[in-house]
């Protein structure tokens, strides 16, 4: 699928109401160059000291937020953190205030490519959506982001990951999430659930190559 671009710089007057301005605030004189886990309540939530200690990983996550937040807010998010590595958790909010799989992607997009031109070295992974129980009803147009996601990822090499945790978390049969990823609310990741992602998301920041490598053939024997 072919994705655009969009390009949405947020106007003076609301950047002191932005709701990233929440993290700002949790990090007001943040060390550049870090890895950087930036999106919606996925991230807030993530206890991510306890999964990946000692690593220095900062958390931007604002519960509610959208690809569109995260793409307004970019500029000012690239400037403050500078990061090497951001991990972008965003999309299905916008899916379920109305949004198209093509409006959030592109969305993406003009993120994605703001990050990496910010620093020539920098990488961003992208965590899919996830097969949550309580929207079975958006799971489509969920394939449909992921999938405009995933093309525009490999145009762009390896500085671009693109993690599938959908399939990962479906319950035996492939055709529901799977209960013990999820909280009660069937939205919520549970702690089960944040140990698969860091499962997932470990090697990518540790090798990046041989995690892209063994995604690649993980996924052609799918």
């Amino acid at each position: 699928p072919t994705v655009t671009t969009r390009s949405m710089a947020i106007p003076q007057a609301l950047l002191a109401k932005w709701p990233f301005k929440k993290f700002d605030k949790r990090h007001e004189s943040p060390p550049q160059n870090q890895i950087v886990f930036y999106g919606d309540s996925d991230i807030e939530f993530w206890d991510i000291e306890s999964y990946f200690p000692g690593m220095g990983i900062l958390n931007c996550g604002v519960k509610g937020s959208t690809m569109e937040h995260a793409n307004q807010y970019g500029p000012q998010f690239l400037a403050k953190y500078a990061p090497r590595i951001t991990l972008l958790v965003a999309g299905e909010n916008d899916i379920a205030n109305g949004a198209s799989p093509v409006d959030v992607a592109a969305h993406f997009a003009s993120f994605a490519t703001a990050a990496l031109d910010h620093d020539p070295a920098a990488r961003l992974i992208y965590i899919s959506t996830k097969p949550e129980p309580s929207t079975a009803a958006l799971h489509a147009k969920y394939h449909d982001l992921d999938a405009r996601i995933a093309a525009w990822a490999a145009e762009r090499g390896p500085r671009v990951a693109v993690i599938d945790s959908f399939r990962p978390m479906l319950a035996p049969g492939g055709k529901e999430g799977d209960l013990r990823f999820f909280q009660k609310d069937g939205l919520h990741l549970s702690g089960e659930g944040y140990t698969l992602w860091a499962s997932m998301v470990m090697p990518f920041l540790r090798d990046p190559a041989a995690a892209a490598a063994a995604a690649a053939a993980a996924d052609g024997k799918a």
